[in-house]
């Protein structure tokens, strides 16, 4: 089962799944807060077809190198409101964990879905709120010294306040350039 850290969380439901990992909506029992839990399988099970089996381990591989480096940068980049604040991370012999900021209303991507869905229009008020708010997260990340590569609307998250914030560092980089220390 889940590291001694997981404890103090309730999953709640699933949000969504990789090659090597679920991220769930939990409850922080101690203060009912919602949060979202990230986690990666360290060792995959030996079902399935040997050809298979080594191709879903190299992506499991790259997720979990993806998650480790998510940690790093994550602890590196906190204090924006625009970025997805992170929370904690914790690890038994099976899982990583990955505790951050839950925002309610999903990614972008969904949000323009949805939006589209119901023949609503995008507003101009909020799509420039979307291009400052990024923008002033990403001024954020790379003030810290990391460049995130992975922008898209998948990965811009909104909160119940239709706020928006970066999500997903696993393929960031390390610039090595560090201002406002």
């Amino acid at each position: 089962g889940p590291g001694g850290g997981m404890k103090q969380y309730e999953v709640i439901r699933a949000l969504g799944s990789g090659a090597s990992g679920v991220v769930h909506l939990v409850k922080r029992t101690s203060d009912q807060t919602h949060w979202v839990a990230k986690q990666v399988t360290l060792q995959m099970d030996k079902k399935g077809g040997v050809a298979m089996n080594e191709r879903i381990s190299r992506v499991a591989r790259m997720e979990r190198e993806a998650v480790l480096q998510e940690v790093r940068v994550m602890q590196h980049i906190v204090g924006s409101p625009y970025v997805v604040r992170f929370e904690a991370s914790f690890a038994d012999e099976a899982s990583v964990f990955i505790i951050m900021e839950f925002a309610e209303r999903g990614s972008l991507s969904d949000h323009i879905r949805g939006m589209l869905k119901a023949r609503r229009r995008f507003e101009e008020g909020d799509a420039w709120r979307c291009l400052v708010q990024t923008a002033c997260g990403l001024a954020h990340v790379h003030g810290r010294g990391f460049i995130h590569r992975d922008i898209k609307p998948q990965n811009i998250l909104v909160d119940a306040a239709g706020n928006f914030k970066i999500a997903d560092f696993g393929v960031a980089l390390q610039t090595g350039a560090s201002l406002g220390r």
